[in-house]
């Protein structure tokens, strides 16, 4: 029996799967490396460029779209950046654009030019008045954001950068013409001072998503000429849209189901490819709801209650723990849960979520469960947990959500105590489908490589984009003293 289990376990785990492709692409050596965080930009022909962030310069290295090594050069940082706080990047060209931020009140650039090796620090570009507040900023397909609201108001504000006037652009979108009855400033903006790090959630495009991408409450998507928040709250999943091409704002809400008991249940939701997975919860049961956003119609209702077993999943119920620690035995720990109401209660004393990624041509795999970001501090490594805008990492708490959104989107995933079954769906039916979800994803590769840099404490400055359909993992080695990009595909 015992053999049966650790054998089951191992088999989960993907000990005995064939690995994802990965090869080294480059290494790049340094003398002498000081930066703690790696930022990567790319541009139009496929050249990397990568940041490494000092306090009184930047060291840029510049790779073809072969990832050999053009030129590194450095460029010092302005007086006016050093009291700022640099928010995210675009680039056009050999032309690069950082964002800086005063206090989430006035927001400047400092522009690159990588042929000149030139920088230059823009007056200040936008300033918010005491009664406008900051929500985020982002980068989507070489545009950058400013995302604000003013206050107590339901009117969302978006400032895009425009390259050709070196200057924002802003459209207010106005959702108190739309008879919206949630407290969009209190969910959106007051959320984000929440101390545990939940509140308001930017869902990074083009990542594997995991329970710690999802577990909140309220969300933002970045859809091609869309963005769009979720909110859920009681009964309903809010759903507002920004159309940048129209410039015009919509508002839908989307019941949850409800059990004939009436409704005091826990809840929460996930958009994937214009489908809204929504997920009921108690103690006693657990409801999913797949809607088609585009008709608004329900495609498929699962349903489980706590003395069941789960008929719609393909795996066990894995609990897993993952941490910082210099202990390696602290760093990871995982076993399967024998019961239903096991899950339940954990989904209920967490946060309960669900994840949908892309299994293969014809399926879907869903992650149904828990999610707690760990305490670090339980491991025998005393450092910060991080927060909305902070991962820990072996090197100290690290600032990414908006200069390294991948990598910190990545970072979320697997620091974690989580509990959680997998589950495959049949895209054309949306019927469970029978079938191996243990095939581990990419992430999970990429996770496990790191876990042998971090044995030793031989990796920083780690960092995690994505070139066509393979992920590049970066670190520097200090055993080494090369910075190195491996590729996962």
């Amino acid at each position: 029996m015992k053999q049966t289990f650790l054998l089951s376990l191992c088999l989960f785990l993907g000990l005995f799967s064939s690995a994802v492709a990965q090869k080294t692409l480059i290494e790049i050596p340094f003398d002498k490396f000081r930066s703690s965080e790696c930022v990567s930009v790319q541009n139009q022909d496929g050249h990397t460029f990568l940041l490494f962030e000092e306090k009184k310069e930047f060291t840029i290295v510049e790779l073809d779209n072969s990832f050999q090594q053009r030129q590194t050069f450095v460029i010092a940082k302005m007086e006016a950046m050093r009291s700022g706080d640099w928010i995210g990047s675009i680039i056009d060209g050999s032309v690069m654009t950082l964002f800086y931020s005063n206090a989430d009140k006035e927001f400047f650039t400092f522009t690159i030019d990588c042929k000149q090796h030139v920088g230059t620090v823009s007056d200040v570009l936008v300033s918010f008045s005491s009664s406008e507040k900051f929500m985020d900023a982002y980068e989507y397909k070489q545009v950058f954001y400013l995302l604000s609201m003013p206050k107590l108001s339901k009117i969302i504000h978006v400032y895009a950068y425009d390259l050709a006037t070196k200057n924002f652009q802003r459209t207010e979108f106005d959702f108190g013409k739309l008879s919206v009855s949630l407290n969009m400033y209190e969910r959106f903006v007051l959320s984000k001072k929440d101390p545990m790090g939940m509140g308001l959630h930017r869902v990074v495009p083009d990542i594997q998503y995991g329970l710690g991408n999802t577990c909140y409450q309220d969300k933002l998507y970045t859809l091609d000429e869309k963005i769009v928040f979720t909110s859920d709250l009681s009964k309903n999943t809010h759903i507002f849209t920004l159309d940048l091409a129209t410039k015009q704002p919509d508002y839908k809400k989307v019941t949850h189901l409800v059990s004939k008991e009436g409704f005091s249940a826990l809840t929460n939701s996930v958009l994937y490819n214009n489908y809204l997975f929504q997920l009921v919860f108690t103690t006693d049961t657990l409801a999913l709801q797949i809607c088609d956003m585009k008709k608004i119609q329900v495609m498929q209702q699962f349903f489980l209650s706590r003395g069941d077993s789960i008929a719609f999943a393909n795996t066990p119920i894995i609990q897993e723990r993952s941490l910082i620690s210099t202990d390696v035995k602290d760093r990871k720990s995982v076993r399967e849960l024998s019961h239903t109401r096991q899950l339940l209660r954990k989904m209920v004393n967490s946060s309960g979520a669900i994840a949908v990624n892309s299994y293969d041509a014809t399926t879907w795999v869903m992650t149904v469960g828990s999610y707690k970001e760990v305490n670090v501090e339980e491991g025998n490594m005393r450092m910060p947990m991080g927060g909305p805008s902070t991962i820990p990492t072996p090197s100290g708490s690290v600032t990414t959500s908006y200069t390294a959104p991948m990598y910190f989107s990545y970072g979320k995933s697997n620091l974690k105590k989580s509990a959680y079954f997998k589950s495959l769906l049949d895209i054309s039916s949306f019927e469970h489908k029978a079938g191996d979800a243990q095939k581990k994803s990419t992430f999970e590769h990429i996770q496990t490589f790191q876990e042998s840099l971090h044995v030793n404490n031989t990796s920083k400055a780690e960092t995690l984009f994505k070139q066509g359909n393979s992920y590049i993992f970066g670190f520097y080695n200090t055993v080494t003293k090369k910075y190195t990009l491996m590729k996962f595909e």
